[in-house]
C-alpha cells in the first residue's frame, strides 16, 4: 500500500549530530506516512507541549541536528538525515522562543524540505530515493526529532 498509516507511538530524543541521545519520550502522532524511496512525513500535536531546546548547546540555528526516522520493530530499516544549523531559523522575539523552522533549501538539502518544532506541533516532510524505509513495519513508525535536549 506504500503507507504505513498513523504513527502509533512516535519515540522522541533530542539530539545533534554525533552527541548522545537524551531518554527517549513516546508521543501519539496525528499522521505518519511513508513510500518507500519516495516520503517520510510526520504530524505529531500536543496539548500538553513540547520542550523546546533552552541553551546554546542545544540551538539547532548553532549546532545543526539531525533526523531519523525508524520501524520499531526492525523490519523497515531506517533513515536519518542531518540538518545544518544554517537551514534553521528561530521562531518568535527571542528567536527560539517560539520554536524552529528548518527549510532545507536554505542549505542545498533536497531530502528534508522542511521541518517544524514548535511548542504544540512537530512536523517534518523528507522525500526522494535516500529515503530508505521499508513497508510493511512490524512495528510502529518512529522517529528521533530534530534538535537537541
Amino acid at each position: 500500500m506504500g503507507r504505513s498509516g498513523v504513527f502509533i507511538g512516535l519515540a522522541v530524543a533530542l539530539a545533534t549530530p554525533g552527541s548522545t541521545l537524551a531518554l527517549d519520550t513516546t508521543i501519539a502522532a496525528k499522521l505518519g506516512i511513508v513510500k518507500p524511496l519516495k516520503l517520510a512525513k510526520l504530524v505529531s500535536k500536543s496539548a500538553e507541549g513540547f520542550a523546546l531546546p533552552t541553551g546554546a548547546a542545544e540551538d539547532p540555528t548553532v549546532n545543526g541536528a539531525e533526523i531519523s526516522f525508524f520501524d520499531t520493530g526492525i523490519s523497515g530499516g531506517s533513515f536519518t538525515q542531518q540538518l545544518p544549523a544554517a537551514g534553521w531559523t528561530g521562531l518568535g522575539n527571542p528567536a527560539g522562543s517560539k520554536g524552529f523552522k528548518y527549510k532545507g533549501s536554505l542549505v542545498g538539502d533536497t531530502v528534508c524540505k522542511t521541518v517544524q518544532i514548535k511548542p504544540t506541533v512537530i512536523k517534518a516532510v523528507c522525500k526522494g530515493s535516500t529515503v530508505t524505509l521499508t513497508t510493511p513495519f512490524l512495528g510502529n513508525d518512529g522517529a528521533l526529532s530534530p534538535y537537541p535536549r
